[in-house]
């Protein structure tokens, strides 16, 4: 099946079928419906499907990440993970809105299917009722979300928990001890903080944003206590009456604050 083909069987001309798939706002909506129904119904999507897998480059792979936004801390902290994953493994990212609207959702799908240099996409649901019954050229992963299509490969998750995990792990890391829960299971603090160039372990930081999740954790105070000496210089038991005795950064301080009075401990 060849573009000429396809632009035949919808009546458009090879030029008209080729910016359709491509979703050029040189053609209608209508048209642009109509040429990819076509490309579906005949074989074309798939065609270009197979194409593409024979001719592309796993060992440096282009993931696509399609998202709601990335104003959120939570969609954000997702993409960014992922494009770093990919990069951690020799490929590069794009990150692609979708705006919580699921014709968009799908037509960008669609786009990065027949895009150039595209080699699977990654698809975080912001809206149910996301059309998702295409024959899609690239593979698509799902992350979440509340409808599933039987053509994706779809990943159930829980964020919250898999930090609060982490913030516990870190914990345990940094100050020795080894016994501590959760006071809740729930964020207690979420801000984007400032950090200024600094140098660490020989190299200079360049000043970036940081996005700081706090949990509240319990811990026996019987336990004994070891600095990590690449995080931080000591570790010790301190009331939370005297945390302006201990803490320099103010932005810090207000964040202390912030938790121990939704815990009742100010």
């Amino acid at each position: 099946m060849t573009l000429k083909k396809l632009a035949e069987l919808a009546h458009v001309s090879p030029s008209t079928a080729s910016k359709a798939l491509a979703n050029s706002r040189e053609v209608s909506e209508e048209t642009v419906r109509h040429v990819r129904q076509v490309a579906r119904e005949s074989g074309y999507l798939r065609q270009c499907k197979e194409r593409r897998l024979s001719y592309r480059k796993p060992s440096a792979p282009t993931i696509a990440v399609v998202c709601p936004e990335i104003i959120s801390v939570y969609y954000s902290a997702i993409a960014t993970c992922l494009s770093r994953l990919a990069e951690s493994h020799g490929g590069t990212s794009a990150v692609y809105l979708s705006g919580f609207e699921p014709e968009r959702q799908s037509a960008l799908l669609e786009d990065l299917a027949v895009k150039p240099g595209v080699d699977a996409a990654v698809l975080i649901p912001g809206a149910a009722g996301a059309l998702m019954r295409e024959d899609f050229c690239i593979p698509v992963v799902q992350l979440g979300g509340t409808s599933y299509s039987p053509a994706f490969d779809c990943i159930d998750f829980d964020l919250e928990a898999g930090l609060l995990e982490a913030a516990m792990r870190e914990a345990r890391e940094e100050t020795g001890i080894r016994e501590v829960e959760p006071l809740s299971p729930a964020i207690q603090a979420l801000d984007i903080l400032p950090v200024w160039g600094h140098e660490k372990q020989g190299r200079y930081v360049t000043a970036h944003l940081h996005l700081s999740v706090g949990f509240a954790l319990t811990a026996p105070e019987n336990q004994p206590l070891a600095a990590k000496t690449d995080e931080n210089s000591g570790v010790r038991w301190v009331s939370v009456r005297q945390l302006e005795q201990y803490v320099t950064e103010p932005y810090m301080l207000y964040i202390y604050r912030k938790i121990g009075a939704r815990l009742g401990a100010f």
